[in-house]
């Protein structure tokens, strides 16, 4: 027997107004830009990113609400060094369009599940910490770089190069994912920003 998934507007659970970085939290999933995008809750299957499309395909889908992204979803990340990517389909998926409105995709028979995760969505409480921040590689190796990626361009061997330099930072409690993600939609609301399996960012890059 597939797996059944139901579609329904928001406005069937609540009247409130959830922000979508609210609803994925410090454990969920999420997607969005300018407000509209997937905040993803719990998890119905985990996969390799190539058998997303397929597993996806053999869900039936009972749908409330017309407009792309309606109906179970998964949210996944492909590594550039081409290793196996991983996808994640939500059980439930709470979703905003700057057409469609809100709505919320989840496993048929769960609605208490619905209820329960928008009554416990609470705001992220700020804790003191110090936090030491050290870089991964030294300035000279880092500089270096650039100039070795600058040369090529002249040169005519390559015509882009994107270049990144890690930082590590040390905090003296856990970091809030929540309050994280909360950061970064004040700081970069107007780009792409993502949260899944404590892979956190922002694109364009920060």
């Amino acid at each position: 027997m597939s797996l059944q998934f139901v579609t329904k507007p928001l406005s069937e659970f609540t009247d409130n107004d959830h922000d979508l970085n609210d609803l994925a939290g410090a454990n969920g999933s999420l997607f969005v830009r300018n407000g509209v995008g997937f905040a993803g809750v719990g998890e119905t299957a985990r996969m390799p990113l190539e058998d997303a499309v397929g597993f996806l395909q053999s869900i039936a889908n009972d749908s409330e609400v017309e407009a792309p992204g309606a109906g179970a979803i998964a949210i996944g990340w492909h590594p550039f060094n081409g290793s196996g990517g991983k996808a994640v389909v939500p059980a439930i998926t709470f979703a905003k369009s700057s057409s469609a409105g809100t709505w919320v995709t989840f496993e048929r028979g769960s609605e208490d599940a619905v209820h329960a995760h928008l009554s416990s969505t609470r705001e992220p409480v700020a804790r003191p910490a110090t936090y030491a921040i050290r870089p991964g590689v030294s300035v000279d190796r880092y500089l270096k770089a650039v100039t070795h990626a600058r040369d090529a361009v002249r040169r005519g061997d390559i015509t882009k190069a994107v270049i990144a330099r890690d930082i590590f930072v040390e905090s003296t409690s856990p970091i809030d994912v929540h309050a994280l993600l909360r950061r970064l939609k004040a700081s970069f609301g107007s780009s792409y920003r993502y949260s899944i399996d404590g892979f956190i960012g922002a694109s364009p890059e920060l």
